[in-house]
């Protein structure tokens, strides 16, 4: 536990101040490395429970991509690399000439599909304007503060469990005590920390409740893959923490619920 809170507290000022630096790109970059790595620890999961996949064409893909949206890039340049990717891992089937590779296509795609184009939506934030950094910071926010306060509701009085089958620490009770935290502080951070005319009350109050049920949605969905390959954290990377698709599942699922939002109702 020790650890946990001295990573985090070295962790969290860094985030913060990256996403509020000036230059976007220095955010974009650490968010373009916590998806590679993440994807690459996907792969090593599958790899451990027999999946094979192409890797490293995945994972270079996966980078193309990002870079691709990174430049702003025109929505037909980041489908056409999409398209060569497919149909570039079909073309290394068709050269080893054996159609019991063809499990491999698949376990290549999914995990980009999972961890880029769900993760790409942070990259989207950042670039909103006015306020992206501030997009950002709410997303941050809101899903953390949902994490913390379900954690230490359920482990203070959850008795009744959410999903033992692919989640077993997570109870009812942590998951409503978790909402109801989340919704409070957004009430709490739209007075004092928010730009003011940044976003009304209702809104991330709105907000606070959807983030809540997604970024559990995607906290159990690496639950699932994690119990799949039989493994207890997706890598090592951090003491205590797990690696780095443990540290941003809940995040991936919320970006793109988050940036939809906005785009829908507040702009």
């Amino acid at each position: 536990m020790v650890k946990r809170i001295i990573i985090s507290l070295i962790i969290l000022p860094v985030f913060v101040f990256l996403i509020f630096y000036k230059n976007p790109y220095f955010f974009v970059g650490l968010n373009i490395i916590a998806l590679t790595m993440a994807l690459n620890e996907l792969y090593v999961m599958l790899d451990k429970k027999g999946d094979k996949n192409f890797r490293l064409t995945g994972l270079a893909i996966s980078f193309v991509i990002l870079a691709l949206i990174t430049m702003q890039m025109e929505k037909s340049y980041i489908f056409f690399a999409s398209a060569l990717f497919i149909m570039g891992l079909f073309f290394m089937v068709i050269l080893k000439k054996d159609t019991a590779e063809l499990p491999r296509v698949f376990n290549t795609l999914g995990p980009v599909f999972y961890i880029t184009v769900l993760g790409s939506f942070g990259i989207l934030l950042r670039f909103i304007e006015p306020g992206g950094s501030w997009w950002v910071f709410l997303l941050g926010l809101l899903t953390l503060t949902y994490d913390g306060g379900a954690y230490f509701v359920g482990s203070a009085i959850g008795k009744h469990k959410l999903i033992p089958e692919l989640s077993p620490g997570k109870t009812i009770e942590g998951c409503i005590g978790g909402i109801v935290i989340n919704v409070i502080v957004a009430a709490i951070i739209s007075y004092t920390v928010l730009p003011k005319g940044f976003i009304a009350l209702h809104h991330v109050m709105i907000l606070a409740l959807l983030l809540s049920v997604t970024g559990q949605i995607g906290d159990i969905a690496e639950s699932v893959i994690k119990r799949y390959s039989g493994v207890k954290n997706s890598s090592d990377l951090l003491p205590e923490h797990g690696g780095a698709l443990d540290k941003i599942d809940s995040m991936m699922f919320n970006a793109p619920v988050l940036y939809f939002y906005i785009k829908t109702f507040l702009m």
